[in-house]
């Protein structure tokens, strides 16, 4: 665009900008292509059982293994009617890696689809995107409330005796 403004107008210092735009697009291109490659994926919802509540936190990470490192990447998932989420992936090493947490989570089943990692260029001119398997789902049980005992003569811990009145 900027070449055909240069051509029109009879701008010549405009080629050199128009032909930089068109060389930075093109690496850009080829930076992305050639950081997409298999990816491993490493997540962690915690050992634990959750109860609704609770705050639930998620750690994944990403070993990529194409033939150059990923310039910015974004870790977008659909969890369950969470909504989608999206985190910019840190890099940590050779991996790219984030936590998130879910606050006060109501009980259900949250499935994850839709799980995939943008690769993109660190000026936005060039994305693709590379799924990744379904982890799926997360479960949540429901908060259960405790009752009081009765003990072996008739009186509930910390009530009157039956028949008691008041």
């Amino acid at each position: 665009m900027v070449y055909l403004a240069a051509w029109a107008f009879g701008s010549k210092p405009l080629y050199p900008v128009a032909a930089g735009l068109l060389l930075a697009a093109a690496l850009a291109w080829a930076w992305v292509h050639l950081a997409n490659g298999p990816l491993r994926v490493h997540r962690n919802l915690g050992e634990r059982e959750y109860v609704e509540g609770d705050e639930v936190q998620i750690a994944v990470a990403i070993e990529p293994s194409g033939l150059l490192p990923v310039p910015g990447a974004t870790l977008v998932e659909r969890v369950g009617n969470l909504g989608e989420q999206r985190h910019v992936l840190r890099r940590r090493g050779s991996r790219l890696a984030i936590t998130y947490v879910f606050p006060r989570v109501s009980r259900g089943r949250y499935v994850f689809a839709d799980s995939r990692v943008e690769i993109s260029d660190p000026f936005g001119l060039h994305r693709v995107d590379a799924p990744l398997p379904s982890p799926g789902a997360l479960l949540v049980y429901p908060r259960l409330a405790s009752t009081p005992r009765e003990s072996r003569s008739g009186t509930s811990t910390g009530d009157r005796p039956r028949g008691a009145g008041s």
